[in-house]
């Protein structure tokens, strides 16, 4: 390998190299070259840098404590306002509804209305389409004719000869 394929090869060896010398400072409890080494502390000091933490530990609770509290009621009160806004969009909702249920249940009483009368008049005029009806037709009478009077004497019959 050539270091004009990996020219950060180097830099690697390198960062290496200065963690192994500080892992060995700290295997032999040695301190390390940028740091001092510490002096021992009273108990006084020790107590007074506790509580000094503690005091800031404590200030830095109530802080949060203070905004965690204040940020729930500010979530609160946009849910409070987010469940109004939810109530008024389903009863604005409920009356789009009601108002297009009454368009459509209109909408197909006319429609069935309009289909009717255009049946009724396309019968009426099929009726009447026919033709011309005379004006005055009037049927064949029915003649009965009287039968002959019996005659006082009737004629006499001839017997046809055998």
């Amino acid at each position: 390998m050539s270091n004009q394929q990996f020219p950060y090869l180097e830099d690697l060896k390198a960062t290496i190299k200065r963690l192994d010398r500080l892992d060995d400072s700290i295997d032999k409890n040695k301190p390390a070259d940028d740091h001092r080494p510490m002096t021992d502390l009273s108990r006084q000091e020790m107590t007074a840098s506790l509580a000094a933490n503690k005091a800031e530990v404590e200030a830095r609770l109530a802080n949060f404590d203070t905004s965690v509290k204040t940020g729930f009621a500010e979530l609160r009160a946009e849910f409070a306002g987010l469940r109004t806004e939810m109530a008024n969009a389903r009863t604005e909702a409920a009356k789009q509804n009601n108002e297009s249920l009454r368009w459509i249940i209109g909408s197909v009483f006319t429609f069935v209305s309009i289909s009717v009368a255009i049946i009724a008049a396309l019968i009426n005029f099929s009726k009447t389409d026919k033709g011309p009806v005379p004006a005055a037709v009037q049927p064949t009478p029915i003649v009965i004719y009287g039968q002959p009077a019996p005659l006082a004497n009737p004629p006499a019959t001839v017997q046809p000869s055998r």
